[in-house]
């Protein structure tokens, strides 16, 4: 299984080569819905920079203008007090107003930046989590928790600031830049020799920060990662800790992570500790130059007081938004390093095959998203999404390999044949019972005659790591049949239902659903026709009522209470103070291991599945609720196919069929008596297993 470390390095791209544009051209892609209020942006921040250079000369029209007057006819019958108070009076006058025109631009240019950085972010995010609930499991075999929400949280906060601030700030330093570099060279060309000199050397140094920071901030979000993944483990399995008294061991661990995460952030600090100062001492070496080759040509009356004073005041017009540009850098380098991860994410397939063109979509707008309009996910779709493999829903070849199957060795007259299970006997219409009648809902077309509700036709699986953990597996389930699959921890039974649901896909070999190929129909109707109950529940941090319907809205309260009633979960959330409208905490660990298990047998029984898989779904319960979980079971099954992967001796007896897998393959099929009486495995296994249950 792939680790962080090696995700990480799978997304990521040579610094300062074609990539970088591309990954940063992908990222503005996302603010492409926003271009109006981007456009006001960006006039807003031309106005700043023109009132920016209007102050300067001002003061130069000052001095140029009646402050030398006055130094010129001070003493003499031309000196004009009043006249010259006047003058200077006006010119404050206009500084006055440009300054509160500034001052109005840079509030309105503040808030629209951080209105649009903040919806286009918010469209970010939304994308990124529709996209991860659309991933397939396989994805999640290779990429454990912490890493995932490290990209989902972090590194999303990493591009509100670029989208907030960054792009904006950016293109008005780069823009400022020029257009003073411009007016210095207007001014006086002489005295611009100074600047342009040692410019080339700043600009120099930054893009060599530039190339440090990026790798900094990369090794910076890898030691995250890890950091994140290790406190989300070691959280969730806190009671463990303690149990085996691993807290000094764990936070030894924490402690080498945090280590790490701390050395790669002082790497970073580091480049700015140099990179600042530098910057600095450029600037005012300048500075300096300018002084003393500028006095020199006041000396020579080659440019007049006025217009150095200006000349001086734009040099901070130059060197501040270099200076500047080095801290964009840093929002940048952090964007650029999030980016990349987060396509790594937005570029992964979905279990509907859809690998995003960011080059050609449309992105949402957030106020569109926040309204319940578009759906996120065609944020990143292309018009030229590829299929993967298998999802095209082509049987050709479904059957492959069937006419050399080998034959699997068993006891006489219980071996594996793909030919019919007996069907079940006496099976009572679905949906039977007053408190479990299923509610309206569309219905897929109807399978072709004779066909079964489940078949398996020589299907072989293996995980990405490893051999295989299905080998040539044949049977058919037919409507109604009750099938327990049994076997020792590893055989493969869990791997039946992975495949049977899409969780993993297989080309070698047929899954069938009513007769189709489970890889012609759709994620989410294939899911609709199937409901799981497993051995570890999980229960979200919502209410009893909404861990039922599961955002249904179409089942009402009476339908839920109906379901919890014929489950016998109504026993205990009745009881409750707030009924079914108490709010569960985190995986519902305000209930017991029972209790759990029966709110989600009412979860199955309100999706009103065709197919019920119980997968050892009743092997780990409390003596107390026992009772009630058999009554629950009976009603789960009552009328549906039903494919029960369990330990306990009723559920297993009662089926009409029994799947006995060992090592990948299946070996027996038959009633409880007919393998009983083979005396083959199941027969070991039973005494060794089963009836010990009892």
């Amino acid at each position: 299984m792939s680790t962080v470390t090696d995700v990480d390095a799978l997304t990521t791209t040579k610094v300062g080569s074609k990539a970088d544009r591309t990954l940063l051209r992908r990222m503005l892609v996302f603010a492409r819905p926003h271009l109006g209020a981007l456009s006001a942006t960006l006039a807003l921040l031309v106005l700043n920079i023109g009132l920016g250079i209007a102050k300067p000369a001002i003061i130069r029209d000052v001095v140029d203008g009646p402050v030398t007057t006055a130094f010129e006819t001070y003493g003499t019958e031309a000196y004009d007090s009043e006249g010259l108070t006047d003058s200077v009076t006006g010119h404050a006058l206009r500084f006055l107003l440009v300054s509160a025109v500034l001052g109005v631009s840079l509030l309105l240019l503040e808030w629209l930046m951080n209105r649009t950085g903040q919806r286009v972010v918010f469209t970010i995010r939304n994308a990124v989590f529709h996209h991860i609930l659309r991933l397939p499991v396989a994805w999640f075999d290779r990429h454990n928790v912490g890493w995932t929400v490290t990209r989902s949280t972090s590194d999303v906060d990493s591009l509100a600031e670029l989208f907030t601030t960054g792009v904006a700030t950016i293109a008005k330093d780069i823009l400022s830049i020029f257009v003073v570099i411009g007016v210095l060279l207007w001014i006086s060309a002489k005295l611009s020799i100074v600047a342009l000199v040692i410019l080339p050397l700043m600009i120099l140094v930054t893009f060599r920060f530039r190339l440090n920071a990026r790798l900094a901030y990369r090794a910076t979000r890898k030691s995250l990662s890890r950091l994140n993944g290790f406190l989300q483990e070691r959280l969730t399995g806190l009671d463990v800790v303690h149990l085996f008294r691993r807290e000094e061991d764990s936070g030894r661990r924490f402690g080498d992570l945090n280590q790490q995460y701390y050395r790669d952030n002082m790497v970073t600090v580091r480049h700015f500790s140099l990179f600042f100062p530098t910057v600095d001492t450029l600037s005012q070496l300048v500075k300096m130059g300018t002084l003393v080759w500028g006095s020199w040509l006041i000396a020579q009356e080659q440019i007049t007081l006025g217009d150095f004073l200006m000349f001086w005041f734009l040099l901070d017009f130059v060197f501040e938004p270099i200076r500047e540009l080095a801290e964009r850098y840093n929002v940048l380098q952090a964007a650029m390093a999030a980016g990349e991860r987060l396509f790594g994410i937005l570029d992964a397939p979905t279990e509907r095959g859809e690998v995003p063109v960011t080059e050609t979509i449309a992105v949402v707008d957030a106020e569109s998203v926040a309204d319940g309009a578009p759906d996120p996910t065609a944020l990143w779709r292309g018009r030229g999404a590829a299929r993967r493999a298998g999802a095209s829903g082509s049987t050709a070849g479904s059957a492959n390999g069937s006419a050399n199957r080998s034959a699997r060795g068993s006891t006489a007259g219980t071996t594996a044949d793909p030919s019919p299970l007996p069907a079940a006997t006496g099976a009572a219409p679905r949906g039977q019972g007053a408190s479990t009648a299923p509610r309206e809902r569309s219905r897929p077309e109807p399978p072709p005659p004779g066909s079964p509700a489940i078949e398996f036709r020589d299907v072989s699986f293996a995980y990405p790591v490893g051999d295989d953990v299905l080998r040539d597996v044949s049977f058919r389930v037919e409507p109604g049949q009750k099938v327990a699959v049994v076997g020792h921890t590893g055989a493969g039974k869990t791997t039946l239902v992975n495949l049977l649901c899409r969780f993993h896909e297989t080309d070698r070999g047929t899954v069938l659903l009513g007769g189709r190929d489970v890889r012609s129909i759709p994620h989410q109707d294939l899911r609709r026709r199937i409901a799981i109950v497993q051995q570890d529940v999980f229960l979200f941090s919502q209410s009893i009522a909404a861990n039922i319907r599961m955002g249904d809205a179409s089942l009402s309260d009476e339908r839920v209470a109906a379901c919890a009633e014929a489950v016998n979960a109504d026993r205990f959330v009745d009881a409750l103070p707030d009924g079914y409208e108490t709010v569960l905490r985190e995986r519902g660990s305000n209930l017991s291991s029972g209790q759990r298990q029966l709110v989600a047998f009412a979860r199955a029984l309100a999706a009103d599945p065709e197919v019920l898989v119980l997968d050892e779904a009743t092997s780990s319960v409390d003596s107390e609720t026992e009772h009630w979980i058999e009554e629950a079971t009976a009603t789960l099954l009552r009328g549906r196919t039903s494919l029960v992967i369990a330990h306990r001796l009723s559920t297993v007896v009662r089926a009409d069929v029994i799947l006995v897998m060992h090592k990948g393959e299946l070996r027996e099929v038959g009633t409880h008596e007919e393998l009983l009486a083979a005396r083959g495995l199941y027969h070991r296994l039973y005494h060794l297993h089963l009836a010990a249950a009892t």
